[in-house]
């Protein structure tokens, strides 16, 4: 019946039997390692059959005992999507990542998370972003982050980011996750001229371009002028960015020790500004 009506309602005696089976199996499924996959066919049975509060009940008591609960949470993502509830189903995608282990596990809960909100809300520009900053920090700088699964899964991402930007509304959000992700790519291949000409590009741009353009135009749309003035905690930053910059293009070779430092002097800045 279900087949030739899957919208239709499942017959009452169907729905007590699927109740009983799934019971049993809950009860009778003592090994945590097993119970991941016993749950999860579970919690499918009782949603495929209607019975999607009954689905929810049995995924989130499975949370505190799983090996894996953001496998749970993802299915409670789903169950919220099925039933309109975007704001909900958000909520339980954004807890999956947040509580993924593994590296490999952690970008595909990551690009579910960025994905959904693409599509359940895309006019939340700033939380995609930063969703999708979380996503590219958590990349493991490795070959293998490339490769198999996870180039696949990325490749979903970047497609995804195309849809939601085809109105060209979120060009600099979609324009520096490419970016950042090609320098990535391309400096693991041992292509470190073009990696440093994406990553200092960038900077450039904005610092002889987007800023001048901005004060230029303050002139015409704000309510004053933007005055292009910076204070001495700003100016030794950007004078120390630019001597660290030197530093790294100068020599042949890159080392660990000059990536500990440039990271030291970004959190540095951070401190100084947030404390000034």
């Amino acid at each position: 019946q279900k087949l030739l009506d899957p919208n239709g309602p499942v017959p009452q005696a169907l729905s007590d039997a699927i109740r009983a089976a799934v019971a049993q199996a809950d009860r009778d499924t003592t090994d945590r390692f097993e119970r991941q996959a016993v749950i999860s066919s579970g919690a499918d049975t009782l949603s495929a059959a209607g019975l999607d509060a009954e689905s929810d009940a049995l995924l989130k008591a499975e949370l505190g005992r799983s090996a894996s609960p953001y496998y749970q949470m993802i299915e409670l993502a789903v169950n919220a999507r099925k039933r309109g509830d975007s704001a909900g189903a958000l909520d339980w995608y954004e807890k999956a990542y947040a509580a993924a282990q593994g590296p490999a596990t952690r970008l595909q809960w990551g690009v579910r998370y960025v994905m959904a909100l693409t599509e359940l809300a895309p006019a939340q520009q700033e939380r995609v972003d930063q969703a999708l900053a979380r996503v590219i920090d958590d990349l493991d700088p490795a070959p293998e982050t490339f490769y198999g699964r996870n180039r696949v899964v990325l490749q979903k991402l970047s497609l995804t980011l195309q849809d939601w930007n085809s109105a060209h509304a979120h060009d600099g959000i979609v324009g520096n996750a490419a970016e950042h992700w090609v320098a990535v790519v391309v400096a693991i291949k041992d292509q470190m001229d073009l990696a440093l000409n994406i990553a200092l590009g960038s900077s450039v741009q904005i610092a002889m371009l987007v800023t001048p353009l901005l004060v230029l135009l303050s002139f015409l749309v704000g309510p004053h002028p933007m005055a292009l003035v910076f204070n001495g905690y700003e100016v030794a930053a950007l004078l120390a960015a630019g001597v660290m910059a030197l530093l790294v293009t100068l020599g042949p070779r890159s080392t660990w020790r000059q990536g500990a430092a440039l990271l030291g002097v970004y959190a540095a800045f951070g401190v100084v500004i947030e404390l000034a």
